[in-house]
C-alpha cells in the first residue's frame, strides 16, 4: 500500500464556508504528491511514524526546506503555502488533517510561517497531580480565514473534566494519550472530536491515567449564521481514526441553544 485516506467529516460550519478532516496512511519512503499549494489553510498532526515535511518559499528559488516531525507534533500550513509530506521512516506513516476555507477573506494573515510543535512537553503526570487540568498554548493568531486560530494541549487527570457548555466557535480535538468521555462516547488515542459552534458539550476522564489531547479552536464572525443549519457539520466524534482501519464515527442531532458560558480556551 502506498497511500490510503479515510474521510472523517466535511461541510459548511457557522465560521467557515468549508471544513474538512481526514486521516491518511502513507507507505514507507513515499510522498503523497509533488509540492503544491492551495487556497485552503491546513493543520497536519502526525499520529504514528516519522514524517518529513517538504516546504518551498513562494516566488523564490526552488530550494526546499525539510522538517522532521514525530508522533504528537503538528504543523500549520497558511493558505497558498507550497508543501508536501514524505514518509521518512521504515513503517507506514499515519497522520490527520484539518482543512478549511471561506469565501470571505478576513485578514492578510499573521500566521505566515510553518508551525511545528511537540505538545507532549507538559508537566509529567506525577508532578502535576495537584492540578486537575494543565494546559499549554501552542499557537494563536489571525489567519486569512479566521479572526483567531488557537491551539493548546491539555493534560486532564483521572476524575477531571468540565460540565456541558457551548462556544461561539468551532472546536476540534485530537486524543494523544489516555481516554475521555464526551457526547456519550469513549474516545481513545488518535480519536477525533468535533464540536460545532453553539453545540453543548462536556468532557470527563473516567480512566485511571491522565488524558493528553490537542484542542484546535476556529474563531470567526459567523459567516454562515443566516444559512441553512441543516447543512452545517453536526457535532461528531470518531474513535480509532489512525492507520488502516476505517472506524465508525458518531453523529448527534444539532442542538442550538442561547446559553452563554466560558469558551474552550478555559475549559476543553
Amino acid at each position: 500500500m502506498s497511500f490510503k485516506s479515510f474521510p472523517i467529516l466535511r461541510g459548511r460550519t457557522a465560521v467557515v464556508t468549508e471544513f474538512e478532516s481526514h486521516a491518511s496512511v502513507l507507505g514507507r519512503h513515499r510522498s503523497r504528491h509533488p509540492p503544491h499549494e492551495h487556497v485552503e489553510e491546513e493543520v497536519l498532526i502526525v499520529l504514528d511514524g516519522q514524517a518529513e515535511l517538504i516546504l518551498r518559499t513562494p516566488g523564490a528559488t526552488p530550494e526546499e526546506k525539510r522538517v522532521r516531525m514525530m508522533p504528537g507534533a503538528f504543523a500549520y500550513y497558511p493558505a497558498d503555502s507550497t508543501h508536501t509530506i514524505f514518509n521518512a521512516g521504515q513503517s507506514p506513516l499515519s497522520y490527520l488533517m484539518f482543512k478549511w476555507r471561506s469565501d470571505e477573506r478576513r485578514n492578510e494573515g499573521e500566521l505566515k510561517r510553518l508551525f511545528a510543535k511537540f505538545p507532549t512537553r507538559l508537566p509529567q503526570p506525577g508532578k502535576s497531580r495537584l492540578r486537575t487540568m494543565t494546559q499549554r498554548t501552542i499557537i494563536e493568531g489571525k489567519t486569512r480565514y479566521l479572526d483567531k486560530f488557537h491551539c493548546h494541549a491539555t493534560l486532564l487527570q483521572p476524575g477531571g473534566g468540565y460540565p456541558a457548555h457551548a462556544d461561539d466557535y468551532d472546536v476540534a480535538i485530537v486524543m494523544l494519550h489516555g481516554e475521555v468521555e464526551t457526547l456519550g462516547r469513549r474516545v481513545r488515542p488518535h480519536g477525533v472530536i468535533y464540536y460545532a459552534a453553539g453545540e453543548p458539550h462536556g468532557m470527563r476522564n473516567h480512566g485511571t491515567e491522565p488524558a493528553l489531547y490537542l484542542v484546535f479552536e476556529f474563531h470567526g464572525r459567523g459567516v454562515n449564521a443566516r444559512g441553512n443549519p441543516d447543512r452545517y457539520i453536526r457535532t461528531a466524534c470518531r474513535t480509532g481514526v489512525p492507520a488502516a482501519r476505517a472506524a465508525r464515527w458518531h453523529r448527534t442531532p444539532a442542538r442550538r441553544g442561547s446559553q452563554e458560558v466560558s469558551g474552550c480556551s478555559a475549559a476543553c
